[in-house]
């Protein structure tokens, strides 16, 4: 968090509405950049302010949906983000659900037994 940082009070008043989506796109399209990964938004343009907000309102949500999709693609199939999440949740045994289950109920008997009353050959 303390590698981006929005100083407020240098904000041009007309954009502080937008301040963090215009963050978090830079972060976005920083990501992808760190990943080698050329990015060209195809509609960029200058912000110039004008009595339309609507108008750079546009544009900066533009820019957004473009650095979310392109992060999106990056993680989603360059990186495979859910496989690498598929064998984390096999790896802490989360996908075996049903065995740990049923572990426990053959185990029940003995997992509500007393320290003393435990065998310990067992």
């Amino acid at each position: 968090e303390k590698r981006y940082t929005v100083c407020r009070d240098r904000i041009p008043v007309f954009l502080q509405k937008v301040t963090d989506k215009i963050l978090r796109t830079g972060k976005y399209l920083n990501v992808t950049r760190e990943c080698d990964r050329d990015v060209h938004c195809p509609g960029a343009k200058e912000i110039v302010y004008t009595l339309k907000e609507r108008l750079y309102v546009d544009q900066i949500e533009e820019a957004y949906s473009f650095a979310s999709a392109q992060l999106l693609d990056l993680l989603m199939r360059e990186k495979d983000l859910m496989g690498r999440l598929r064998s984390i949740k096999h790896y802490f045994l989360l996908d075996q659900g049903d065995f740990f289950v049923q572990f426990l109920d053959l185990a029940e008997t003995e997992l509500t037994k007393q320290i003393s009353e435990i065998s310990c050959s067992k």
